[in-house]
């Protein structure tokens, strides 16, 4: 489907139909969405008010199926995490920003994911912790029943009584 992109004052623009039909009004940096669910991110628009850009919108599927010919991406080393990305292309600027914006995604889910597991790690922990403290409680019950039944005195805290009525 093609459209037409307006560049308007202040950073701002509009989305047609390439019949002049409305599609959306934007402003630059800033996601926004039409009422049909449509979605567009316009990053950077250097442009005078006025001035009109074609754009083609395209099937995500049909997209993906583009990009992923031209793009590899190779793990440096054996479980190093580090991820060589490259993107063959006749437009090296556009490469680049779609470098970008993958790596960017793939940023983003990786927070997402390594909070999730942090989330569940620490309710993992709360849950242990009641258990844990019950058993600690009474470890140092029997603790304290095996010193008083043999006569064990603790000296740190004989010390620290004597150090305290000096």
């Amino acid at each position: 489907k093609k459209l037409r992109l307006l560049a308007e004052p202040r950073g701002h623009f509009l989305l047609e139909t390439r019949k002049r039909a409305l599609i959306l009004k934007g402003v630059v940096g800033k996601p926004v969405r039409s009422p049909t669910g449509f979605a567009l991110w316009i990053t950077r628009l250097k442009a005078r008010p006025g001035n009109t850009f074609r754009i083609e919108r395209v099937d995500t599927e049909q997209a993906v199926t583009g990009l992923r010919g031209g793009l590899s991406a190779i793990e440096l080393g054996v479980r190093t995490g580090i991820i060589e990305l490259a993107l063959d292309g006749p437009h090296p600027r556009w490469l680049d920003r779609v470098v970008d914006a993958i790596v960017y995604q793939y940023r983003l889910e990786n927070v997402a994911a390594k909070a999730a597991q942090a989330r569940e790690s620490l309710a993992f922990i709360e849950r242990q912790l009641p258990r844990l403290k019950n058993r600690l409680n009474r470890a140092e019950t029997r603790y304290n029943r095996y010193r008083a039944q043999n006569h064990i005195i603790d000296v740190s805290a004989q010390t620290r009584a004597l150090l305290t009525e000096a």
